[in-house]
């Protein structure tokens, strides 16, 4: 095991560990009661839920229909994640490149 090869796994689990355990603080610090208030609001969850479950899906298959010519669909579509850019722009960001396209 190289010295980059130890590094690079122990910033795999150091990457995992602060993801588990910030959900974690973020989970625990919350009440039921105020888990529970937004709920109550019914327009509120019928348009998360038509968002999560109608327009994303729709989105994303109208951004996977059409064909791209240079083959850039897959960075296209995770340009979208790049802060501060538009979709396609250059970043480099954790676990996804972002190309121009």
């Amino acid at each position: 095991m190289t010295l980059a090869d130890f590094f690079g796994a122990i910033a795999k689990v150091a990457g995992l560990l602060f993801v588990v355990t910030s959900m974690l603080a973020m989970g625990l610090s919350l009440t039921l009661p105020m888990i529970l208030q937004p709920l109550k609001n019914v327009r509120l969850v019928v348009l998360a839920l038509l968002a999560n479950f109608v327009l994303v899906p729709l989105l994303a298959y109208l951004i996977a229909a059409d064909p791209d010519p240079n083959g850039k669909t897959i960075g296209r579509e995770h340009g979208g994640g790049c802060p501060g850019r538009g979709a396609g722009g250059e970043a480099n960001v954790t676990f996804v490149h972002c190309t121009p396209g």
